[in-house]
């Protein structure tokens, strides 16, 4: 094997191994928002990931829209961030809007 070809295998192994990654981080992150959703009484209809969302730049997060249905039945959409350590936050809108309409105990949805 020559060199250049030894490099383009390392190269390619490596994006392999890449998206390898951020694929299973994505589904962590899905799996921690949808716990995060259904905590409050919510049910999660889509889950987006926007690489390029609110507070992209310099962030570690990764940023994710998010659909859901309220558990008083309202349908809203948010901007939430998350990562292995820093647990689910909302952004722009914290907590996302009408999500504690209705709400006795105003702890559903809050940022964490």
């Amino acid at each position: 094997m020559t060199t250049d070809s030894s490099s383009f295998w390392i190269y390619a192994v490596g994006i392999v191994i890449g998206l390898g990654i951020r694929w299973v981080a994505g589904s962590f992150d899905r799996d921690r928002i949808r716990e995060y959703v259904e905590s409050a009484g919510g049910k999660v209809l889509e889950i987006t990931w926007n690489p390029f969302g609110p507070g992209w730049f310099g962030s570690r997060e990764r940023i994710y829209d998010v659909r859901y249905q309220t558990r008083h039945g309202q349908i809203h959409t948010g901007t939430c961030k998350t990562s292995a350590y820093s647990g689910v936050y909302w952004t722009g809108n914290e907590p996302p809007p009408g999500s504690t309409e209705g709400d006795d105990t105003g702890t559903e949805l809050h940022s964490r």
